[in-house]
């Protein structure tokens, strides 16, 4: 009779584990919580069996230091990991400056103008025209309880649920792009895209994967 010996049979969370083949998303945020909230809940509605196959890992840097951050964690797994900064205009001085300098090393950027309210909205079928932050903030707030009767508060991590729930993830993906075309025939620089996000872009793609199961290809 065949002796077993004396190894250990791997958990079934080791057994079951597989590569980031559809993805390592690292995301970071100068947010403290809306953004942070907001993808994390992305994270955490992704089918299960996917878990493990499509990654995101968010975090939290100071604003002139997104890029530097970006890379260092994105280096750690540099055959799956896909790097990306989310920020929004708010004051940001150099906001233009960090959007070019992200796209020449490679890095997805999902930036909101004047902040990332504008496209919450966008799953309320709209996206207002908000000169600054405070009134970008405040108009969505009012929309927010008017059509989920909730209070918002950017650091409820059951924001995101409550936007799918009583919005349209799809038709806001679609309001957003075709509002960004417009601005794009039109602007020469972000900072002048007021009320527009790019923040889709990257939804649109996690949301993809997980749907179509595409692989990652670098």
């Amino acid at each position: 009779m065949t002796r077993r010996g004396n190894s250990v049979r791997p958990s079934r969370n080791a057994r079951t584990t597989r590569e980031p083949d559809l993805g390592y998303y690292v995301i970071v945020t100068d947010a403290e919580a809306t953004e942070q909230l907001y993808f994390e809940a992305i994270r955490n509605s992704l089918q299960d069996d996917l878990q493990d196959r499509l990654v995101i890992k968010v975090y939290q840097s100071a604003t002139n230091d997104l890029i530097r951050r970006c890379l260092d964690e994105s280096s750690k797994i540099p055959q799956y990991s896909v790097p990306c900064i989310v920020f929004d205009r708010d004051q940001v001085q150099n906001f233009d400056e960090i959007i070019y300098k992200a796209d020449n090393n490679n890095i997805k950027v999902g930036w909101s103008n004047p902040c990332i309210e504008v496209w919450f909205e966008a799953y309320f079928g709209n996206m207002t025209y908000y000169g600054s932050s405070q009134d970008c903030c405040s108009g969505f707030a009012k929309k927010f309880s008017e059509k989920t009767g909730n209070v918002y508060k950017k650091s409820n991590p059951a924001n995101y649920g409550l936007l799918c729930q009583h919005g349209d993830e799809d038709k806001a993906i679609s309001f957003a792009e075709n509002k960004m075309k417009e601005y794009r025939r039109q602007c020469k620089k972000p900072s002048e895209c007021i009320s527009s996000s790019t923040v889709y872009e990257l939804v649109r793609e996690i949301k993809y994967r997980e749907q179509n199961n595409i692989l990652l290809t670098r």
